[in-house]
């Protein structure tokens, strides 16, 4: 096999590459976090789901696809299989009876609050690793980095 000139190239290395660092950082929150939902039957759309509508008031489907950063055609079988399983209801609102206004049921509060001591474990698990300036510093360029990458996950 031929040797490359590109200097970018020689000095590659996997583990030092920072979309591989996020990436296996994201992968091990998610796991752990999906773990714990997992023992009361829900999954962590289920979760951002819930969540958005109760303690961040995202009552209307398009906001709530928006906040989770999903497209509308997967907030809608979401939102549909929540619905199935009594985790949400849907209300029509207006004159028209287009207007859809999302809240939780009893169980679908329920298992929000049952999960929720697992998800903010999980997080301060991580948290705790690193000092608050840390956490500050990493929130900082996190969003940093997300800034100008608005995605219409809707052509996705």
């Amino acid at each position: 096999m031929p040797e490359t000139d590109n200097p970018h190239l020689q000095s590659y290395r996997l583990h030092r590459r920072i979309d591989y660092r996020i990436s296996k950082v994201a992968r091990i929150l998610k796991s752990r976090t999906q773990a714990g939902l997992d023992i009361h039957g829900i999954s962590r759309m289920q979760w951002a789901a819930l969540t958005g509508i109760e303690l961040e008031k995202k009552h209307s489907p398009s906001d709530l696809a928006k906040h989770i950063g999903v497209s509308r055609p997967a907030i809608s079988r979401l939102l549909k299989q929540m619905e199935a399983d009594n985790l949400i209801e849907r209300r029509l609102l207006g004159e028209d009876g287009r207007t859809r206004q999302l809240n939780l049921t009893e169980l679908g509060f329920e298992k929000m609050e049952k999960c929720w001591p697992h998800v903010h474990a999980t997080e301060q698990y991580f948290l705790g690793k690193i000092s608050p300036t840390e956490v500050e510093v990493l929130c900082t360029a996190i969003d940093r980095l997300l800034e100008g990458e608005n995605v219409d996950f809707d052509k996705i």
